[in-house]
């Protein structure tokens, strides 16, 4: 999925401005984070854009958030690694951080805003 594509699929789910400028700020900085660490870079700016995608619908119930949004990002193709980021961003689902990718984003959220 393109970065296009990505704020598209997110036009459609999230509709508060300051959220997706919360999701944007991630990306970013999950980008330079990847540039700076050679990580690859399109895969952590799309995982710090999609990892609130579920937040308007889930944040009534805090178990739920962010194991919504990776069925979803599962559903439409996105790999493992990524899936598994967003759905260890949330310490209500108990899930733990192993890769570069998860601590990254887990770390980068707060910073955004």
């Amino acid at each position: 999925m393109t970065r296009e594509e990505a704020l598209k699929l997110i036009k459609e789910r999230v509709h508060t401005p300051e959220l997706i400028h919360h999701m944007q700020a991630t990306a970013a900085i999950m980008e330079g984070l990847a540039a700076r660490l050679g990580q690859d870079e399109e895969k952590w700016y799309l995982t710090g854009l999609l990892h609130d995608i579920d937040y308007e619908e889930t944040k009534e119930d805090t178990d739920r958030h962010s194991l919504l949004a990776a069925e979803w990002l599962q559903d439409l193709g996105f790999d493992e690694e990524l899936v598994h980021a967003v759905k260890a961003h949330n310490d209500h689902d108990g899930m733990k951080r192993t890769t570069l990718l998860d601590k990254a984003l887990y770390a980068t959220d707060p910073l955004s805003g």
